[in-house]
């Protein structure tokens, strides 16, 4: 009898160690995955915010580009109109081949321009306008104007 109490309090003990061991074992491996699965849901919440800020930097670039070449558009349109004797039409030739030749453009709906003598036949004023679409599909307008002086002076 002796014998058997021994080995039901020894299989007891063993089993009770061996049970608390597998628990300690799960324990570590929920804790693993409990990291690995909250890392991934951290990395899942954030690709979605990183690919929008990603789309507006390149909205933001595109505008910024679109805005410097209609300005410099204009600025050539009214440089090359200010040194002809018909500035309003070489104003309009040299916008549109700046636009044909820099960026591919084609004067029409999308790109307009509107060259003016103002202020007493002293001013040529160059007005270009394009519109564009943006990655994130919404229409743009960049505008932009310059104005040279017709007047020689001394």
């Amino acid at each position: 009898m002796r014998r058997r109490t021994f080995f039901k309090v020894l299989g007891a003990a063993t089993l009770l160690f061996l049970l608390s061991s597998l628990v300690r074992r799960t324990r570590v491996l929920l804790r693993r995955d409990t990291r690995a699965n909250s890392q991934m849901v951290a990395i899942a919440a954030l690709i979605p915010i990183l690919l929008l800020l990603l789309g507006a930097m390149v909205d933001v670039s595109t505008t910024t580009s679109m805005q410097t070449w209609v300005s410099e558009a204009a600025l050539q349109g009214a440089r090359v109109g200010a040194r002809s004797a018909f500035p309003e039409q070489a104003a309009l030739t040299a916008v549109a081949r700046f636009g044909e030749g820099v960026a591919g453009w084609q004067m029409g709906d999308r790109m307009t321009s509107n060259a003016t003598i103002v202020n007493s036949g002293q001013v040529l004023l160059v007005e270009v306008s394009y519109t564009f679409m943006l990655l994130s599909g919404r229409a743009q307008t960049a505008r932009a104007s310059s104005s040279v002086w017709l007047v020689d002076t001394p």
